[in-house]
């Protein structure tokens, strides 16, 4: 669904109400501010407005996703909040040749932030009355009332930003004439005598003409299954006569995990199967640019002590060489070498036998390295390499990318993008050995949901979840 019918008053009653409360604490900051001239007290205060709204926009924060639900509300305040108390920073430097107030502007950040949050609830809760007053929203009716159109009631009624108010179905009939040449109208004579009894039910489809022009119909959605296609055309002439934005419902309601997104090819329309933001190649460069960065970070930070130090410890605990390579099974399904520190003693099984728990080829410290996720470190060198990413599904071993893609439909989905060292699965409860198929099936779910949801702002959460989790040691990770 896209969001981008919400009435003007919506956007522009949010709009003032956060200009009042922007520049309340930017009046009480510059109160605060006394040994910078007026100058320059005026330069921040122009701004930090500039700075607070082009972060606004730029981040969606008025995109109507963003103000139904309560996790993007704090999600897109978190990120509006960083990018506005960035730039203020650089206009203060700029505009004031005085030591940057840390203590004034995080009182002030966080503040902000209190009242964004606070502003979107307390503005939900003035649109819920809006709507159950009828005011400015427009009456939607839907024709059909299969899944979809069911789906699309209890979406109007649960989104008051959305503008629009739901009034009621179009039903076929009972019974309509089995003939491709008769009109839509043209149905049996017992049909007009149809007394509908469903509720929400506005009338038949023999009612629906005369609605549309009657102008009580701001919106009309239609969702009957392909075999009405002929009669859309005249519906369609008719809503355009009278003013009527009509909207196509396909019937995809059934299908799971899919981020369905339409395309124009020269003016025809092409629904795609599943959208993934990782196909665009400025998210592509953005992933990338945190896979070098974080990677490097850790690599001369971390690695260039940990190793010495593991291969000390490997060499009085276990004889054998001090990483473990194997081959997995990467983008596209090519393979690569993945590389580990040595947790095992060295054994004929290691290529198709999945550690278990208890594994008695796990040595003492192979055992602590994994429960808290060590052995894993090296594998930033093959995200330096370009063989895997931070966050992305993880690889696996060649033999069981033949067996589960012969048992679990779309387990190859996993490979469109790198292989990760972290990923939602994990940090969802599924990490660590798959004795049952549920077990994998629920890790390719996962995969397939970050694939099709990617965002930068994920791969932070997901990364920041992998730390915590590897500090407190897991208890799946054996």
């Amino acid at each position: 669904m896209s969001y981008n019918r919400q009435p003007d008053f919506i956007l522009y009653s949010l709009l003032v109400l956060e200009v009042i409360f922007i520049n309340s604490i930017a009046v009480s900051l510059h109160l605060m501010l006394t040994y910078i001239d007026t100058f320059q007290q005026l330069t921040l205060l122009v701004g930090i407005n500039l700075s607070w709204f082009t972060a606004a926009i730029f981040m969606n924060s008025y995109k109507i996703s963003n103000l139904i639900d309560f996790g993007n509300i704090v999600l897109a305040g978190l990120k509006t909040s960083i990018i506005h108390m960035t730039s203020v920073t650089f206009i203060y430097s700029y505009a004031c040749n005085t030591p940057f107030p840390r203590k004034i502007f995080t009182v002030y950040i966080l503040v902000t932030f209190t009242i964004f949050i606070l502003s979107r609830f307390l503005f939900m809760h003035f649109l819920r009355r809006v709507k159950n007053a009828g005011y400015s929203f427009k009456n939607a009716y839907i024709v059909g009332n299969g899944l979809e159109a069911k789906r699309l009631k209890k979406f109007f009624n649960s989104s008051h930003s959305f503008g629009v108010k739901f009034k009621g179905y179009f039903v076929e009939p009972d019974k309509v004439i089995n003939n491709t040449d008769v009109s839509l109208y043209d149905t049996c004579a017992e049909v007009s005598k149809l007394r509908v009894q469903e509720s929400h039910v506005a009338g038949t489809l023999s009612d629906l003409e005369e609605q549309i022009c009657s102008g009580k119909i701001d919106y009309l959605y239609w969702s009957l299954p392909q075999a009405h296609d002929k009669s859309i055309l005249h519906i369609i002439d008719l809503c355009e006569r009278y003013m009527v934005r009509f909207y196509r419902v396909p019937g995809f309601a059934s299908i799971p995990f899919r981020n369905l997104d339409v395309e124009s090819y020269d003016g025809l329309p092409v629904i795609q199967y599943r959208k993934e933001p990782l196909e665009s190649n400025f998210n592509r460069l953005v992933k990338r640019s945190f896979d070098i960065a974080f990677a490097s970070t850790v690599s001369f930070f971390v690695l260039t002590w940990l190793i010495p130090l593991i291969w000390l410890i490997t060499k009085f605990t276990m004889p054998g060489p001090l990483f473990f390579t194997q081959e997995r099974t990467g983008l596209k399904n090519r393979k690569f070498k993945v590389l580990k520190f040595r947790s095992m003693r060295i054994n004929n099984q290691a290529d198709s036998t999945q550690a278990t728990r208890g594994d008695e080829r796990i040595t003492f410290f192979g055992a602590f390295m994994r429960k808290y996720s060590i052995d894993e470190m090296p594998q930033f060198l093959n995200v330096l390499k370009g063989d895997m990413t931070v966050v992305g599904p993880r690889p696996h071993m060649l033999k069981h990318t033949e067996e589960y893609s012969q048992l679990i439909n779309n387990f190859m989905v996993r490979h469109l993008i790198k292989p990760g060292i972290t990923g939602w699965a994990q940090v969802s409860g599924y990490r660590g050995g798959t004795e049952e198929i549920r077990q994998m099936q629920g890790r390719v779910e996962h995969d397939v949901w970050y694939i099709e949801n990617w965002s930068f702002w994920l791969d932070i959460k997901i990364t920041l979840k992998t730390v915590t989790n590897a500090l407190s040691g897991e208890e799946k990770a054996y």
